[in-house]
């Protein structure tokens, strides 16, 4: 009966002691940490099924498009493989020839688009005048953001919030191939100025109907 007289006091405190060192683990322990895309990313890039976009070559006349049939992709990745964090991200595939992709990586800082030209647009995430981007290897590439304007004016026509980045590319022979891209907020990309061994091509945005 002694025994069992001491052995409830002492069941009591193993059970409080395991309870104590249980949640002590559990604070101590690291919650995943989830990242959204900030709000204005998404109001330069992200649209919805039934977006379109016609552009016009300023020198030949020729119209090309592309238009969204599918929502947009949009998940969150443990990007880094450190298993600490959740990035959402997003990719849109397009129908038509003259944009094909467009994302946005959190972790890695950039928005970007692919265009038939084969080229990649990219501006930082904080969307920072003077942001760089350079990738080395056997060609020098580099993607800086020049300006954001209040307004703009294009051909004629006054523009909102607009992104200036800037893509570049020296050629095995050594020749510099640049794009300036042009996005407005709530619209998307509405230029593209392509120059080369002393020519500018450009594309402009005549039409287009973007779900934000």
């Amino acid at each position: 009966m002694k025994n069992s007289f001491l052995w409830k006091p002492c069941s009591k405190l193993i059970v409080i002691i395991t309870l104590i060192t249980f949640l002590m683990i559990v604070g101590c322990k690291k919650k995943k940490e989830t990242f959204y895309i900030p709000s204005y990313i998404k109001q330069y890039s992200l649209f919805q099924s039934g977006s379109y976009w016609i552009y016009k070559n300023d020198k030949t006349a020729f119209i090309d498009s592309c238009f969204i049939t599918n929502s947009p992709n949009i998940t969150f990745q443990d990007l880094t493989n450190m298993n600490t964090a959740n990035w959402e991200t997003f990719n849109i595939t397009y129908d038509h020839s003259f944009i094909y992709e467009s994302w946005y990586m959190f972790d890695t800082y950039h928005m970007g688009l692919r265009s038939n030209f084969d080229v990649i647009a990219m501006s930082g995430s904080s969307l920072t005048p003077g942001y760089i981007y350079k990738v080395s290897g056997t060609d020098s590439k580099t993607f800086t953001n020049l300006f954001i304007f209040d307004t703009l004016i294009l051909d004629n026509t006054k523009h909102f919030n607009v992104l200036n980045t800037e893509y570049s590319e020296i050629s095995y022979m050594n020749d510099t191939s640049r794009y300036f891209f042009y996005f407005e907020k709530y619209v998307g990309m509405i230029k593209i100025v392509h120059s080369a061994h002393g020519k500018d091509t450009t594309w402009s945005l005549i039409r287009y109907h973007a779900n934000y």
